[in-house]
């Protein structure tokens, strides 16, 4: 993209205008590269203006807010989610494996930076057990939950057993996670070459109008 752009430039400030002093007449409609050019740049501008605008807006949320929206987003909202559920899963097979009880996991989480995610995670669970409400009901309707950890902690103990499956469900999580971003990346290079061919396409027009136009007036 780097060297398609900069021979882009070249023939903007060398070549397109030897062409235009040869057809003047071609000036008054520009040529599709600079219109293309042009709406690129405008779309572009556009779409930092609306971005920073959403952005604020969204910064000003609850960063478990945040999240969910997040989780929603088209095409990497379901990447996004698959990224926290391995982290929620590898922080507590982290704790498990070490012989930490879920009283002493939310005492540790409560030691770290208060507006992160997981902080705010826990107080938010410590809240709804406190109310009398049902860890199931909790864990089925949340969506930083995956639904696997809520069948495995359906057994209300926590064995050796409970720590190796919440163990290999990270494993097969962060597997998951690789698969999809690997399905994302694969898509980037026939996107490139379709926007690639474009941009060449719309510059073989730039040069090759003008002169077609000139050739006709000739005959």
């Amino acid at each position: 993209m780097a060297f398609l752009g900069g021979l882009i430039g070249l023939l903007r400030h060398y070549l397109l205008p030897e062409i235009a002093q040869i057809t003047p007449e071609s000036n008054q409609t520009g040529s599709p590269l600079s219109r293309i050019i042009l709406w690129g740049f405008l779309l572009v501008l556009v779409l930092l203006i609306m971005g920073s605008g959403l952005f604020m807006v969204y910064r000003r949320l609850p960063v478990l807010v945040r999240l969910q929206k997040a989780f929603k987003w088209p095409i990497i909202g379901r990447d996004i989610q698959q990224y926290y559920h391995y982290c929620l899963l590898f922080d507590l097979s982290t704790c498990l494996q070490n012989g930490l009880k879920l009283t002493e996991i939310c005492a540790l989480q409560k030691q770290l930076q208060q507006n992160t995610w997981l902080v705010t995670l826990v107080a938010q669970l410590e809240v709804v057990l406190a109310s009398g409400q049902s860890l199931d009901a909790y864990l089925s309707r949340s969506a930083f939950f995956p639904q696997s950890l809520r069948l495995v902690l359906a057994k209300h103990n926590l064995t050796q057993q409970t720590t190796d499956e919440i163990t290999m469900l990270a494993n097969l999580q962060y597997t998951e996670l690789q698969k999809q971003l690997q399905r994302k990346v694969s898509w980037l290079q026939p996107i490139l070459f379709i926007l690639i061919g474009l941009i060449i396409i719309c510059t073989y027009l730039s040069i090759l109008l003008p002169l077609y136009q000139t050739m006709e007036g000739i005959s």
